[in-house]
């Protein structure tokens, strides 16, 4: 999906929870939500080790539930964001209150990109709810799901107590404000992430192609596709840089040069594994520009199989 399908499709989202804020169809907006930013291959990557750290503090505040003892002591506690010290007996986010102790409060700035993973642990918690109760009905415990749902019904309009950090006077936020607050900070790292990128992008220079190996993006007529998201590049980022090497644009690649000169390993005529790797980069690349920009590289099989750039695209 291209970027700007992206954050369109994260707005709807934004909008359609706005709309239904307070009532039970807007923690079904959160579980969809969490979901698309799951599945998109560019959410999942900017925040995978994010949702990872979250669902683990998840763990440890279910613990810490399931444990009579820790949850009387919790329970007894007096937390407070205008007393930092307060916040050291949390078990969780440890890292997050430590930070927000050294130098927000002492800036008196607001949490920024350090309550990203506190802001999904909002919006998991809420979609944990859903999906158990599907896990439920599906097993056939209809009336445990039936449970779960009223829960989250129940929680659609909780009332929370926070502190003003700068006046430190108690305020009063519904749980759809503060759902909404986790869903705008999310949006904002993530659009954030986008934005530069895309600005970054229009300061490479102005060919009508142009193939950016370390950050493994691609640009056809300024339309930036991201090859790879992984540490790990797959055979179709070699091709394009093997592609790229040459002065002339227009020159073939073999099979066998890429597999010796660009990916280091033996050839032994395995041109098929280089054809599928053609195959792969044409459909990603007609994906991200919903099919505007097609068999972007031609090739041909066999032995002396090679590769080149669509001469159309020239």
């Amino acid at each position: 999906m291209t970027p700007d399908k992206i954050k369109n499709q994260l707005l709807a989202y934004y909008e359609q929870f706005k709309a239904n804020a307070g009532l039970f169809k807007s923690f079904e907006v959160i579980f969809n939500y969490l979901n698309f930013i799951k599945a998109e291959p560019y959410t999942k990557e900017l925040l995978g080790s994010y949702l990872e750290y979250s669902e683990k503090q998840i763990d440890l505040i279910t613990d810490l539930a399931q444990s009579d003892q820790e949850t009387d002591d919790i329970e007894n506690m007096s937390i407070s964001l205008d007393e930092p010290n307060s916040l050291d007996a949390l078990p969780f986010f440890k890292e997050e209150f430590k930070t927000y102790k050294q130098n927000i409060i002492a800036e008196e700035q607001p949490l920024n990109q350090t309550a990203i993973p506190i802001h999904l642990l909002n919006l998991l918690l809420v979609a944990d709810y859903l999906q158990k109760a599907k896990e439920l009905q599906k097993s056939g415990n209809d009336k445990e799901a039936q449970n779960l749902i009223n829960l989250a019904i129940t929680e659609t309009s909780v009332l929370t107590s926070i502190n003003n950090i700068k006046e430190l006077k108690p305020f009063v936020l519904t749980s759809p404000q503060v759902l909404e607050m986790s869903i705008e900070e999310v949006n904002k790292y993530i659009f954030d992430h986008i934005d530069s990128e895309l600005f970054l992008a229009n300061e490479k220079p102005s060919k009508p192609l142009y193939f950016d190996k370390d950050a493994s993006i691609l640009y056809v007529h300024s339309q930036a596709i991201k090859i790879t998201l992984k540490n790990d590049k797959p055979l179709d980022h070699y091709i394009l840089e093997a592609l790229f090497q040459n002065e002339d644009l227009s020159e073939k690649a073999y099979f066998s040069e890429i597999a010796e000169d660009v990916v280091s390993e033996e050839y032994n005529s395995n041109w098929q594994r280089y054809r599928h790797a053609c195959d792969n980069l044409n459909q990603k690349i007609a994906k991200a520009t919903d099919n505007k920009i097609l068999k972007f590289v031609k090739f041909t099989t066999g032995k002396t199989g090679w590769c080149q750039i669509n001469p159309e695209y020239l």
